[in-house]
């Protein structure tokens, strides 16, 4: 009998690591078919196509149009998130909107709304929700860092320099009581965590946008 429960006792941590070992593979599995699954849809040619190409339009937009045009494309662009008393937000955002009581219904629940294309502004939503989403799952950590890391420090970094220059500029604008966007702390996060130099523009986007503009 000793000698049965002294191989229990024995035998019952052996398990008990076997089944952690267990989790913790499983875990790490799913960790990386996270980064994984994100990385396949971020390079994905719909992505790509409604989001990724607008926002990157954007960021060309944002950093080498004449200064002029400039100063008011980028105001504009953080009206999108900080409030500004010089837009209404229905002409700002809408092309055609109810403008009599007989055509509410219709608008809301008949008149079809266009499914395959984005607005400058959604399509970068759209781009800010995502790398939301990733820094999310970073600090919750159901992702794996290292991985995330491997995968999308080029894609960030990429256009680490416009996001930062466009959340420091929707913060400035931002009004007392309004709720500050949570992309804001989401894309310093992620510069820091990816360790972004985006104090320094990105050479090849100067140089493809300097390349391709016209004289002026």
């Amino acid at each position: 009998m000793d000698q049965i429960l002294q191989t229990i006792v024995t035998i019952i941590p052996v398990g008990v690591f076997v089944t952690l070992w267990i989790n913790f593979a499983a875990q790490r599995r799913a960790q990386r078919e996270l980064a994984i699954k994100l990385h396949e849809v971020f390079l994905s040619s719909e992505f790509y196509a409604r989001v990724r190409a607008p926002a990157y339009h954007i960021g060309l937009q944002w950093h080498h149009l004449p200064k002029e045009i400039q100063i008011e494309y980028r105001k504009a662009v953080v009206s999108g998130w900080a409030f500004d008393k010089s837009y209404n937000k229905l002409e700002h955002y809408l092309s055609d909107f109810p403008s009599a009581k007989t055509q509410v219904i219709p608008s809301h629940f008949q008149k079809p709304l266009s499914s395959t294309t984005l607005t400058e502004h959604q399509a970068l939503t759209a781009l800010l929700r995502f790398w939301t989403r990733l820094n999310i799952h970073r600090k919750h950590r159901s992702i794996e860092n290292a991985i995330v890391k491997d995968l999308f420090y080029d894609e960030f970094c990429y256009g680490a320099a416009f996001l930062n220059e466009l959340a420091d500029a929707v913060e400035t604008r931002i009004e007392q009581g309004q709720i500050k966007p949570r992309w804001i702390d989401d894309i310093r996060e992620l510069t820091l965590f990816f360790a972004c130099d985006h104090q320094r523009p990105n050479k090849s986007v100067q140089a493809t946008a300097q390349s391709a503009a016209p004289d002026l």
